[in-house]
């Protein structure tokens, strides 16, 4: 009869170590996004519950602790798109130009199309913002094409294919391009480009403190090296196919 004196005692532990693995896991994600929000291991008895719990106590404590994990998971997903989308914001405004334009409208013709003002048209191509959802999908209509194609671009070469290619092409022209993407942009680009890659953007662009700069951003990811690289490559692409329209 002793080992039945507290049934719910298994319950109870278990009860606390979901709650500290949760609390564990959302503090680590938490701290990879630089939200300021610390999630404490709390007793029961922290929580002003003197008794142990009952199941349906215990049940519901792992019931909201999980849907507490599920809400975060998902400002997690939202924010890892809203990354995304920001970090080709440049590629976007840049492609959704050359739709226009491609397509003989002006920014008035465009912005009449689509029922917004030409300022709203005038902003997404300097890159200051991007179309909302309702537009893309009106944008992608007027095009016939797909809002991921919009959001992603698929550019054609035109110049080069590889960003070791860069030093092909003309200073002038490669400056233009490469002064439209921020410091900490190109010196990860070119944290996998060689050394004479390397050696050619600093002596283009001077006034840009490389090595200060790669000490600032540490070791960073092979695949966003890469994406930076092929962002440059077709900024570069375009800027050739906007200067045959």
């Amino acid at each position: 009869m002793k080992s039945l004196s507290h049934p719910m005692r298994p319950l109870n532990e278990n009860a606390k170590m979901w709650r500290e693995d949760l609390a564990d896991t959302i503090n680590a994600t938490n701290e990879q996004l630089g939200i300021a929000v610390y999630w404490g291991h709390r007793s029961f008895k922290k929580q002003g519950i003197d008794q142990e719990p009952t199941a349906e106590q215990a049940t519901g404590i792992c019931f909201f602790a999980l849907t507490k994990f599920f809400i975060l998971f998902a400002k997690c997903f939202i924010i890892a798109i809203r990354s995304v989308i920001f970090m080709n914001t440049n590629i976007i405004s840049k492609y959704l130009q050359l739709l226009r334009k491609s397509n003989n409208y002006t920014q008035d013709d465009l912005a009449e199309k689509l029922g917004i003002s030409r300022q709203a048209v005038s902003k997404w191509e300097t890159g200051m913002t991007i179309p909302d959802l309702e537009v893309l999908l009106k944008i992608s209509k007027l095009y016939d094409i797909t809002i991921n194609d919009i959001l992603e671009p698929k550019i054609q070469p035109q110049r080069i294919t590889d960003f070791e290619q860069i030093s092909t092409i003309s200073e002038k022209e490669l400056k233009e391009v490469l002064e439209q993407f921020d410091t900490n942009s190109l010196v990860i680009a070119l944290m996998g480009a060689s050394p004479e890659t390397n050696s050619f953007c600093e002596r283009l662009l001077p006034d840009i403190d490389f090595e200060m700069a790669r000490k600032n951003i540490g070791r960073i990811r092979i695949e966003i090296v890469e994406d930076m690289q092929n962002q440059i490559v077709a900024m570069i692409n375009m800027q050739a196919v906007d200067m045959e329209i």
